[in-house]
């Protein structure tokens, strides 16, 4: 009998607990979606450049200044034979940068140009002005620990890339 009690006791504590949590994370939920509202119309008046608020798994990358950011996607190719780094620069330029969706009415990877910028608390997205395909695809130049060795192999650039994906991109 004193069993029966104390897990009914049990239940109606995890309830009380299960409704103050739920209350509160619902008066929490109330109270910004009118601020972010308020935010998203205030950036279209105050920062028209700005574009639409970052709210996806890309809002992990703007955890940081974009020049502070240590962050990185990378992603390295290997091609037989030898290709000249502005002949790649042009391909990906006209098959990648310039792809447009089925409709032709916008770019089907125009989050590649770019950038974010902070507005009121919240991280918006923001075409970047000086936006040039030179600064990220180039020749590499690294020194020291990121040195890439003459010959390089498939695993000489794998070890070099996992230890690239946490510095800062330089320009």
């Amino acid at each position: 009998m004193g069993s029966r009690v104390l897990l009914e006791l049990q239940k109606i504590i995890l309830g009380v607990i299960l409704v103050v949590l739920y209350a509160s994370l619902l008066t929490f939920i109330l109270l910004t979606l009118p601020y972010r509202a308020l935010v998203i119309v205030v950036a279209k008046i105050c920062r028209p450049e700005l574009g639409s608020m970052i709210t996806d798994l890309s809002s992990v990358f703007s955890l940081e200044r974009p020049e502070e950011s240590i962050f990185n996607l990378m992603y390295f190719v290997i091609i037989d034979g030898n290709m000249p780094t502005d002949r790649f620069r042009d391909l990906f330029q006209r098959r990648i940068m310039n792809r447009w969706n089925a409709r032709g009415d916008s770019l089907v990877f125009y989050r590649l140009r770019e950038g974010w910028d902070y507005f009121l608390g919240y991280t918006f997205w923001r075409p970047d002005p000086n936006f040039d395909l030179n600064y990220y695809i180039r020749d590499y130049d690294y020194e020291g620990k990121l040195a890439l060795p003459c010959p390089c192999y498939e695993e000489h650039l794998r070890r070099v890339c996992s230890d690239l994906t946490q510095v800062c991109f330089r320009n």
